[in-house]
């Protein structure tokens, strides 16, 4: 993670060039140019009403890269240098985080998940019973963040399983495991008691449960659109499954 210091500086210095850059474009720019413009701030729009957030916000984030490569053309055509190493100093930045979370990705899309603390307590709960699997639910990005953290802790015996991203009753391994359900989205389950139904001997036995869904800081109309997330961010759950309803060994 970068220092504090660090932080503040390349915030403020990407504040300070997009707005160079929307003023730039909207007081020369053509047309097609403010409405690059207008698209890049587009996630203002839709993140107070808790709309599909991540599908507004990523095209939206290469729009506001392409803001600011027009925005440098036409101050290097007008030759403002001040302006320009402004402009080049942001994208270059930018370039440079991005690169980094490429090789060395934080994954944490939600900070008041204890992914870090999730992964630890899911591997402890795993060497107490001696069980070799600890499977999570994949319906979500989230899954990626509590992999990162997990995977470096395994021992040499234990195996991280990572669920269909719609999962069914044979997505489960077989026998006894550590289950982390982590938020639903898009009503999708990933229960294994009700995707297995009740002909099937599932027993679950919940651990622990972290960040109930109201203390994850949406405002009211975020919660008026996400009321499938269910009533936690995670679960740490001990499971068995029988043999014929898991999928084949591991």
């Amino acid at each position: 993670m970068y220092p504090l210091l660090l932080n503040v500086l390349l915030w403020l210095l990407l504040v300070l060039a997009v707005g160079v850059a929307a003023v730039v474009l909207w007081r020369g720019g053509d047309e097609r140019q403010r409405l690059v413009l207008l698209l890049a701030f587009s996630w203002l729009v839709a993140a107070p009403f808790g709309l599909a957030v991540t599908r507004v916000f990523l095209p939206a984030q290469f729009l506001l890269l392409l803001s600011l490569a027009l925005a440098l053309q036409r101050l290097i055509q007008e030759q403002r240098r001040p302006l320009v190493l402004l402009l080049w100093s942001c994208l270059i930045a930018v370039a440079l985080a991005n690169l980094q979370q490429v090789l060395f990705p934080t994954l944490r899309l939600y900070s008041r998940i204890p992914f870090a603390a999730i992964a630890r307590d899911a591997i402890a709960a795993a060497d107490d019973r001696n069980l070799a699997t600890i499977a999570v639910s994949r319906h979500t990005l989230n899954a990626l963040s509590l992999e990162r953290f997990a995977r470096p802790q395994l021992a040499p015996y234990q195996q991280l399983r990572l669920l269909d991203v719609k999962p069914v009753c044979n997505s489960f391994p077989k026998g006894n495991f550590v289950y982390v359900q982590l938020m639903e989205e898009d009503g999708e389950d990933s229960d294994p008691q009700r995707l297995c139904g009740e002909g099937v001997a599932v027993q679950v036995e919940t651990l622990r449960t972290y960040v109930p869904f109201a203390e994850l800081g949406y405002n009211r109309l975020w919660d008026g659109n996400l009321q499938d997330r269910g009533e936690v961010a995670a679960r740490l759950q001990l499971v068995t499954m029988p043999a014929l309803a898991g999928a084949p060994g591991l």
